[in-house]
């Protein structure tokens, strides 16, 4: 029936419900808090509580939010001054309503530092993943700020991109495109009596000298468990990064592990989609690339030029993950760790720490800066002798060969891990239809659409693409026995 309906042109979305699509949510209110408003709205309100501290106290709370968002800056502005924003909210939408019940402006922003002389495979590869992370952190940091004023009697939403008003909030606020990086803007609209002001705001690592990379640094990001530096020229990945980043010196490796159950048990029992280690690994992902972020603009700050990056490796293939785009492939990956003295490389090619074994995510600076280095202390992890567990859980056969590290047929791998294709990888395990065809050897862009083409009709239709629900697990990184 869903199929058909589809079929026919009905949309997944009723035409003009935007920005109402939660109706059975909004009905449902606890009757101490509920208050009806039938010409502003056919659900409840909720009572708004007495406002119980001063304009002081509630912008030291929009600032801390701000600061823990990541923002770098902060706007306060009259909503007066934004009446360019009418022509771009959605058609039916009661707008003078709103110009009349909100009175500000809330912006917040971030300066993502770039490399000036980074070259464009770089670039291009981390472009979605930057932007996702980015302003995913900046608009959780938006949600807080709203629910922060509306927990103390002031109206306040977060506003939807299409909008603009970030974009003539900085225009307003004289906030300059920077020459190289991004500014990275998200907007609440609100009625408060907080005063107008355009404010920079220091960063969490503002004050640390460059010496302090080892010490302090850990202290004030706490979700970063792992932190190495490579001096480029003298380490095995050289080459590569002169070639990717002519500029760069030094690079900087944050690590963050994955809890061991989590890892263990993905899709192994009945009940177990596998989600629960897809949400670990894009999470993981992502504080490891906002600690990135803190070094790079901690960086520049001290005028060296830095870019953070959660992939260094132009050729390989992530997979696709909620929220951060895509998970870059730890394998690729593992060498520049290594570099930077975190571990060692076992046989399925992952980096092997203390720590964690193979289970950490990645995320990387690359700097101008000459920094010291970190060297592995220790006996560096070593796979067992002969061990070939992860070859063997692997379900497309992928990992081959007999040496130090086993070869890898990466077409192989792709289809299980990135496309989706393979039920055993944790294809089939949130219900989807999985194809049940051959393994390929090798891929043209054409063969890798046929493919996708074959999924099931919801994912295809819905999503277009290999998404989360695919909840595809790394069975070889699973199997180890580190």
């Amino acid at each position: 029936g869903i199929y058909a309906a589809m079929d026919r042109g009905v949309a997944r979305i009723a035409e003009g419900s935007a920005g109402y699509m939660c109706a059975s949510f909004k009905h449902c209110m606890a009757k101490p808090v509920r208050r009806w408003d039938r010409p502003l709205s056919p659900g409840p309100c909720r009572r708004k509580p007495e406002l119980g501290i001063g304009p002081d106290e509630l912008l030291a709370g929009v600032i801390e939010r701000a600061r823990t968002a990541g923002a770098d800056r902060i706007a306060i502005q009259p909503l007066a001054a934004f009446g360019e924003i009418r022509d771009n909210i959605f058609p039916g939408f009661r707008t003078d309503a709103m110009f009349g019940a909100f009175d500000h402006v809330v912006t917040i922003a971030r300066h993502m530092p770039s490399l000036a002389t980074a070259a464009p495979e770089l670039v291009a590869k981390n472009r979605g993943t930057v932007e996702w992370m980015t302003t995913g952190q900046l608009m959780t940091g938006s949600m807080d700020i709203a629910r922060f004023l509306d927990d103390h009697g002031c109206e306040a939403m977060q506003v939807w991109p299409q909008v603009k008003a970030a974009q003539v909030a900085a225009r307003l606020a004289g906030w300059e495109t920077p020459a190289q990086g991004r500014l990275f803007l998200q907007s609440v609209i609100c009625r408060t009596p907080l005063p107008d002001q355009v404010t920079a705001l220091p960063i969490q690592l503002a004050g640390l000298a460059t010496d302090d990379l080892f010490g302090t640094v850990r202290e004030r990001l706490p979700h970063c468990d792992l932190l190495g530096v490579a001096r480029i020229e003298d380490s095995p990945i050289a080459e590569t990064l002169r070639r990717l980043a002519p500029g760069a010196r030094s690079l900087v490796v944050v690590g963050q592990g994955m809890p061991k159950r989590v890892v263990e048990l993905a899709g192994r029992q009945e009940a177990d989609c596998a989600m629960s280690f897809q949400y670990v690994s894009y999470q993981a992902m992502r504080e490891t690339f906002w600690a990135a972020e803190e070094i790079a603009s901690w960086l520049a700050a001290q005028g060296h030029e830095a870019m953070p990056l959660a992939d260094l490796a132009p050729d390989s293939v992530s997979r696709p993950a909620p929220y951060i785009s895509q998970l870059p492939d730890l394998r690729a990956q593992a060498p520049f760790a290594a570099a930077a003295g975190m571990g060692s490389i076992g046989r399925h090619g992952f980096l092997l720490t203390p720590e964690f074994g193979p289970r950490q995510r990645f995320a990387f600076v690359l700097t101008s800066a000459e920094l010291p280095t970190t060297a592995f202390q220790g006996e560096l992890p070593r796979c067992p002798e002969g061990c070939r567990l992860c070859a063997d859980a692997c379900p497309v056969q992928a990992l081959v060969g007999e040496g130090k590290v086993l070869d890898r047929q990466d077409t192989r791998c792709e289809w299980a891990r990135s496309l989706g294709m393979v039920a055993a990888e944790g294809a089939g395990l949130s219900g989807w239809r999985v194809p049940d065809g051959p393994v390929p050897d090798a891929l043209t862009p054409e063969e890798r659409q046929a493919a996708l083409e074959q999924k099931d009709p919801i994912q295809r239709r819905c999503y277009g693409r290999p998404n989360h629900g695919d909840t595809t697990v790394e069975r070889c990184l699973q199997a180890c026995p580190l």
